[in-house]
């Protein structure tokens, strides 16, 4: 494998390789290297695997993660000035209107038009804990049995828990609200969805840098998320959102509960959780970010064109 990649690099006069999943990293990183060119490893999940901590040390011209989380928390050896925190792009969200977004949800529902809604997106794994999201949930119930809550989950069992969904549900019954629980599923596009709910929870826990709190963030649906992971990197606490212990789903509550009546103090942390996101995950900044990394790589920016003068392209 290593063979054909490199004559492809060498051909092709290729002097910088990204690279973005674990496998993709580890197949190019030898060819990368015997070609003579740079390579980015692009890191974008857990702090203790083992290619970022003994390979990409090693291989990577330059090792790039997703949240000051992700970067590698034993390397084998130092990575000093070779590694960077460039956080994910997002493209700006479609806003359909909270109004109209919210109309929808509750007609899809059947509910009544005072219900409050709580939500979970992403995957239904063991650790973005989807359960937590139900105890959070019934804490919240016990606690203000007067409000009219709904919990929606939104997303579909990974292929590791298949039956996640099964247990979400069978714990809600366990609590006695069942009721208020509703599996969503798949919805796309997402953002109708996410603009019609009240609050969003992040119960995940050991999160690179989570999607779905940034996507709300540009929305204006405030979040209450684990104090874990990259969510602390995401969410200033008490300004563009709310910071709870991981794996304590009545810490929930109180935040939660602001969010859904202190008008005020809604209107004034997704304002700024608003503000926060366009100014700092904007493709823009994402690129010119990586830009100015390749940049540091390459060889001088008159290379190629000197190559191509000494040894022109024949037709």
């Amino acid at each position: 494998m290593a063979a054909p990649i490199c004559r492809l690099l060498r051909k092709h006069g290729v002097d910088l390789v990204h690279t973005n999943d674990g496998r993709i990293h580890a197949v190019w990183a030898l060819p990368t290297r015997l070609a003579g060119a740079r390579q980015v490893w692009h890191h974008r999940g857990d702090p203790d695997a083992f290619g970022i901590n003994l390979l990409a040390p090693l291989a990577a011209s330059h090792i790039v993660t997703v949240s000051r989380f992700s970067r590698p928390r034993k390397p084998i050896v130092g990575v000093g000035q070779k590694l960077s925190v460039v956080y994910s792009p997002f493209d700006r969200p479609t806003a359909t209107g909270r109004t109209r977004a919210r109309a929808m949800l509750v007609e899809t529902l059947g509910c009544a038009a005072e219900t409050r809604f709580l939500a979970y997106f992403g995957l239904l794994i063991d650790r973005k804990r989807p359960i937590g999201f139900v105890e959070a949930v019934a804490a919240l119930i016990r606690r203000y049995p007067d409000l009219p809550v709904m919990g929606l989950l939104f997303g579909v069992p990974g292929m590791e828990t298949p039956q996640l969904d099964q247990m979400v549900m069978q714990r809600a019954e366990e609590l006695n609200i069942g009721k208020h629980i509703r599996l969503m599923g798949f919805r796309h596009p997402i953002e109708p969805w996410m603009q019609a709910v009240d609050v969003l929870l992040v119960t995940a826990v050991r999160e690179p840098f989570g999607r779905t709190l940034i996507e709300a963030m540009f929305l204006g649906t405030p979040v209450v998320a684990t104090d874990d992971g990259g969510n602390r990197e995401a969410i200033e606490n008490g300004v563009t959102g709310f910071l709870v212990p991981p794996d304590r789903p009545e810490c929930f509550v109180e935040p939660v509960y602001s969010m859904l009546t202190d008008a005020e103090l809604r209107s004034r942390i997704t304002a700024a959780a608003s503000d926060r996101a366009f100014a700092t995950y904007g493709v823009e900044t994402h690129v010119g970010e990586l830009t100015a990394i390749y940049q540091r790589l390459v060889r001088p920016r008159g290379y190629l064109r000197d190559k191509m003068e000494q040894e022109p392209f024949m037709s």
